[in-house]
């Protein structure tokens, strides 16, 4: 075949390709355009309920940075975990007995902060002679004086009667920095994590690891800027980043664990605390200036011995003994140590951890999702609640049944929230915010459009429900 003739069966063979592309250029050009057309459409009717869901939802997440919300949706979370069986107060609670260094105690047995070592072994021995399940200390054993440092080192082989063992002492550790302390900027707080970093203060006069022999936890710490403090973080990351339990929780896993020490479950998950009245007991309180007489001896040092014959000590041993959980701590005005909680406006923090231990115990935990998931979801539902009526599913000119129909549309978002928290333990509070939004702004438009279908006013249809 000569090269000429090649040339021609090629010019044929691309004029035949050329035809076929036309063809089929000019067979999908009208669908190309439908859709074109129908995406064109779907654009201009779902903008502006886009732009009210994208407003709605950054809007909640500005409130929820702010920490504006966190009240309201502590109220809220209450009345829902109060329904929960699993979370409920138990018809026999575990008993938790304080006992507190009051004000008189204080001032006849301390004078000054941090604490005298040489007073606070009198308390945790009387607490072991009780032998009870585990026992918590929440008082600050750090002090830059040397012979306190010793004194706090030797509270760690202090005699306990009973055989009690030290394993079941938890010490609580202070915080010296945290990352709640440090600004992070609203693009920070959206996408970045939620664990909370912590530097803790010294335990027994030494730097606190993994390693100590000694049991310590750091203090429960509120993430929300509730005005009355409800929830709280189970663990923190601790230098050099290991996660550590709080202080309540790892009392609470302890005394799960007081049975079955070496096959014990217990979840260490970064779930939250939420503290419920639905989960808190009653405490039983015992002042230290009742129990013990304090006699000064040299260098502000107290010699402290416990009142053993009565009624008040006798009580105490009998409350503590055998499956309680005993707590020492300070309730004194001098130690600033006082919260807004559910529980009241002047709540000591001692107690503000004892209800987080009977809210471990009780299983009160919850999980939140990350705020730029919160965000997607909260945008997408706002959009769902716009199409709904935008797409014609609702055609009545009835305008009480349509303001009927949005109500209905939000207390379906309440319910929804709830199901989420009961059946996953996440908090979803925020959909019910852009619900309202949502539907406030439905409501305006059907209100609208029902004047101009009755002839009552003017104006454009704004794509409501329409008949």
């Amino acid at each position: 075949m000569t090269s000429q003739a090649v040339i021609k069966a090629f010019r044929r063979s691309a004029k035949l390709l050329a035809m076929n592309i036309v063809a089929v250029i000019k067979a999908i050009r009208k669908p190309a355009e439908l859709l074109a057309v129908n995406i064109v459409t779907v654009i201009r009717a779902t903008r502006k309920p886009f732009a009210i869901a994208f407003s709605l939802a950054l809007t909640i997440q500005l409130f929820e940075y702010w920490g504006w919300l966190a009240s309201p949706e502590g109220i809220l979370l209450d009345f829902f975990l109060a329904k929960v069986p699993s979370v409920r107060a138990s018809s026999s609670p575990v008993p938790i007995v304080t006992l507190e260094i009051d004000d008189e105690a204080y001032s006849d047995c301390f004078i000054y902060s941090p604490m005298d070592p040489h007073s606070i072994g009198p308390l945790l021995q009387m607490a072991a002679k009780a032998g009870p399940a585990v026992i918590g200390v929440d008082i600050i054993t750090d002090s830059p004086d040397s012979d306190d440092k010793i004194a706090y080192i030797a509270l760690e082989h202090l005699p306990l009667e009973n055989g009690f063992s030290r394993r079941n002492v938890v010490w609580a550790a202070g915080i010296e920095r945290s990352s709640m302390d440090e600004g992070e900027s609203f693009r920070e707080w959206l996408t970045g994590s939620r664990s909370i970093a912590i530097e803790p203060t010294a335990v027994l006069g030494r730097t606190p690891n993994g390693g100590n022999s000694f049991v310590w936890g750091v203090p429960i710490y509120p993430r929300e800027e509730d005005l009355h403090l409800r929830r709280f973080p189970r663990r923190a990351v601790v230098p050099p980043g290991d996660a550590r339990l709080s202080w309540a929780s790892r009392i609470a896993k302890i005394y799960r664990c007081k049975d079955n020490t070496n096959d014990c479950s217990f979840d260490e998950s970064d779930e939250e605390l939420f503290i419920s009245s639905a989960t808190r007991q009653d405490l039983r309180p015992y002042s230290m200036s009742k129990l013990f007489k304090c006699t000064p001896k040299a260098h502000h040092i107290f010699e402290v011995t416990p009142l053993e014959f009565t009624p008040e000590y006798k009580s105490f041993l009998q409350d503590a003994t055998g499956a309680a959980i005993v707590l020492i701590g300070g309730t004194f005005r001098a130690s600033r140590d006082f919260y807004n909680t559910p529980e009241g406006s002047r709540t000591p923090g001692l107690y503000v951890n004892a209800f987080a231990i009977q809210a471990e115990l009780a299983g009160g935990f919850i999980s939140e999702f990350r705020p730029v998931y919160r965000f997607v979801l909260d945008m997408g539902l706002g959009m769902l609640i716009a199409a709904c009526f935008g797409a014609h599913l609702f055609p009545s000119t009835s305008l009480n049944w349509r303001i009927g129909v949005s109500l209905f549309g939000l207390l379906g978002v309440t319910v929804l929230s709830a199901v989420v928290l009961y059946i996953f333990k996440l908090v979803w509070l925020s959909c019910i915010g852009i619900a309202i939004g949502m539907v406030f702004h439905l409501l305006i438009e059907l209100w609208r459009e029902h004047l101009v279908v009755t002839g009552n006013g003017g104006g454009p249809d704004l794509g409501g429900a329409r008949e």
